[in-house]
Parts: C-alpha cells; sequence; structure tokens
C-alpha cells in the first residue's frame, strides 16, 4: 500500500518545483492551477492511507507530509512566490558564490527544502553544525561519517525501544495506559510518564535517522553538498521553556509553510495589523492548530479514529503553554526584575516546567497513537521500567 501512495505523494513534490522553477512570480493561472492539483493529490494520499492492507507504520507519515507539502507548494507557489529567477540573483549576491544552481536540479530539490536553506528565504535560527562556529561547515569525510553514525544510532534506538506484543508484562502495563485496569491516579500518570518518555525518544530518532540517511546518500553520490544539510534539529540543553523547544529544539520543517499560511489568513483575509497582540496570539494558537490538524492526519493512518485522535488539542495547548510563559515571564520581571530571569537556576526550573507540561498534554495525543500502533499488530514502544526491569534482572 505504501508504494500505491509514494506515486502521488513524489508527483505533489514535482508538481510544486516545476512549476516555480519555469513559470515567473506572477503567473497565477499556473500557480493556482498547480495548488489545485496538489490538494487532489495529498487528497489522494490521505484516502490510501485509510484503506485496508496498507503498512501503518508508513501510511499515517507520509499521509502527514502529504498535507505539509500542500502548505508548503501553496507557501511556494502563491504566497512568497518563489521562482528560480530570484534564486539565481540572490546567488550573485553572495561573497562565498559557487557555480550556478541547475534549474532542473533546483526545480527538484527546492521542494525538499522545507527550511529554505542557502536560498534568499532561509528560515531564522537555523540549526549549524558549530554553536560557537556558525560558518563552520564540516568538509565531505566528516559529515558523511557522522550522517552514518547518526543513522546507525538512531536505527540501533528505534529497534531498542520498541518491542513486539508478545514482550512479559507489556499487556498489562497497556491495559493501565487504556485506563482500564482499576489502578490509582498517581500508577496511571507513572505509566503514562513510562510511555512517553521512549515515545519521544523514537520521534526524535525517526526523524534524526531518517534525515541523516537522506542526508548521507545525496552528499555521499555527488547530489548536493554538506552546506545544504545543516543539523535537522537542535540541542535538547536548549529546550528549558515551551518556547525553545519548540522554537529551538525541536526541526523546523514546518515552521514557513504553517506561519506563511496563517499570516495570509491574519493580514491578507482578515485584515488584522501583523504586530498587533492580538494578531500574535492569534498566529501562535493557529500555527499550532493547523499543525495539530497535519498531525491529525498521520494519526488517522495510524487507525487512530478522528475522535480519539488528541493530536489537534495536543498541539494548541502548546500554543497557551507558551503564552502562559511569557505571561510569567513578564509578571517576573516587572516585580523583581529582568537581571534575574538568566542563570541556572531558571534554566533548571525551566526543565522542570517543560517536563511536567508535556507529561500532563502528551498523553491525550500519544497514547491514541499507540492503540492504533497496537491494534494494527505492530510493535509499540517499550515502557521504561519493564525496560529497566530486564537490565537490572
Amino acid at each position: 500500500m505504501v508504494l500505491t501512495q509514494l506515486p502521488q505523494w513524489l508527483l505533489v513534490q514535482a508538481t510544486i518545483g516545476l512549476t516555480i522553477s519555469y513559470t515567473p512570480p506572477n503567473a497565477n493561472i499556473a500557480r493556482s492551477a498547480a495548488a489545485i492539483a496538489i490538494i487532489a493529490l495529498a487528497t489522494s494520499v490521505q484516502i490510501e492511507a485509510l484503506l485496508p492492507g496498507r503498512d501503518i507504520r508508513a501510511a499515517g507519515p507520509i499521509a502527514a507530509m502529504g498535507w505539509v507539502n500542500v502548505l508548503n507548494g501553496i507557501e511556494l507557489l502563491l504566497l512568497s512566490r518563489v521562482s528560480y529567477a530570484a534564486q539565481v540573483k540572490w546567488e550573485k549576491t553572495q561573497l562565498k558564490a559557487e557555480a550556478q544552481t541547475s534549474q532542473l536540479a533546483w526545480a527538484f530539490w527546492m521542494p525538499y527544502n522545507y527550511r529554505r536553506v542557502r536560498t534568499p528565504w532561509q528560515i531564522r535560527r537555523l540549526p549549524c553544525f558549530k554553536r560557537d562556529e556558525p560558518e563552520y561547515v564540516p568538509g565531505k569525510g566528516i559529515f558523511l561519517v557522522t550522517c552514518a553514525g547518526k543513522a546507525v544510532l538512531c536505527g540501533s534506538l528505534i529497534r531498542i525501544f520498541t518491542v513486539d506484543l508478545r514482550y512479559p508484562g507489556l499487556e498489562e502495563e497497556l491495559g493501565i495506559l487504556w485506563g482500564q485496569s482499576d489502578v490509582s491516579v498517581l500508577h496511571r500518570v507513572l505509566v503514562q510518564t513510562s510511555f512517553m518518555v521512549p515515545f519521544a525518544v523514537l520521534t526524535r530518532a525517526v526523524i534524526v535517522g531518517v534525515y541523516s540517511a537522506t542526508a548521507l546518500s545525496c552528499v555521499g553520490l555527488g547530489v548536493s553538498e554538506p552546506a545544504l544539510w545543516p543539523p535537522i534539529s537542535g540541542s535538547l540543553f536548549d529546550a528549558w521553556s515551551i518556547r525553545q523547544l519548540w522554537g529551538l529544539t525541536w526541526h523546523q520543517m514546518l515552521r514557513t509553510c504553517l506561519l506563511s499560511n496563517i499570516n495570509f489568513v491574519l493580514s491578507s483575509v482578515l485584515r488584522i495589523p501583523r504586530s498587533s497582540a492580538v494578531a500574535y496570539i492569534l498566529r501562535l494558537v493557529l500555527v499550532f492548530a493547523l499543525s495539530g490538524l497535519v498531525h491529525l492526519g498521520m494519526d488517522l493512518g495510524f487507525s487512530v479514529p478522528i475522535k480519539d485522535s488528541g493530536a489537534l488539542h495536543f498541539f494548541t495547548v502548546q500554543a497557551f503553554g507558551m503564552i502562559f510563559e511569557q505571561l510569567v515571564d513578564y509578571i517576573w520581571s516587572t516585580v523583581v526584575g529582568k537581571g534575574t530571569r538568566t542563570g541556572i537556576v531558571r534554566r533548571i526550573v525551566g526543565y522542570l516546567w517543560v517536563i511536567g507540561f508535556l507529561a500532563v498534554t502528551a498523553p491525550t495525543w500519544l497514547v491514541p497513537v499507540i492503540k492504533g500502533v497496537y491494534d494494527g499488530g505492530e510493535r509499540v514502544p517499550l515502557p521504561m521500567h519493564l525496560g529497566f526491569g530486564v537490565l537490572l534482572a
């Protein structure tokens, strides 16, 4: 079933790339037609993700990325009006200008360049190879060894942190996770947390592993250079607030396509001044809500009924968590003073806050996903306490 999804998925990207590369920015009819075509193709990908017999391990993510590609395509085609001519013009202004990018190669690369690396539209806060040396780019050999190491490590983590359904003690713990066992609230929270931590590790491992393997292939085959493959995620040590978690530590693949589409609605449709407090709050909430809808498509591919999916709730709540943080920060700065906001104590408190916030909000989304994967007969995250039991036995 995955093989039947991929042609439409790849056609979405090809349609976007060829259109932005070979049409001028003001080609409204051609670009609008391309936008309609990619929406239709993404719809077919989502429908196939719901059919019996599909591989749910891949069907869900492929469906979700189909909608990401639609948002990305609308941003490239109609909002930023990206074009090959603008790319060439920008390249001529760069001090370290390399050979001009091939138009056909650019057409097939740009739709996958979600962070707009080495383009006039590059995102802010792009992770760098060395924090204390932002311009540093490793040589090809070092880059390939690093990517290979990351890919192997992530693949190992995925294997270690997942177990099949016959794992001793798993069914009893899953019963507690589903709320089918009569246990105390504290016991249930501990079991949820025991599942959530490996789930988070697995999610990051999949993202970093796939990215590293793709970078390894492209650079190894000479298709692209290491400079086009900066780290996919920031450091975990930066995740001392919800804002830092989603703005630095987590991948920024969705940032441009989500923000651009929401800004269009707020500024061009609703005519809300971009710098107003109302626009800021609405932008924050709607961006996370739109991300929730994208992840809802993944949940459906994982056999999670739409009524049970917590994706929209989880991601929307993240926005309110960030608003709460800023409110607390403002009150603290006003009462105590700005000079007291930094330091190791604040970071420790921040880490505890983020862990606690996610421990409360994440189960709403992740428990139904784990159940969908379990019902599909696939491997599930290994609860920490069961894993530790094996290590200590």
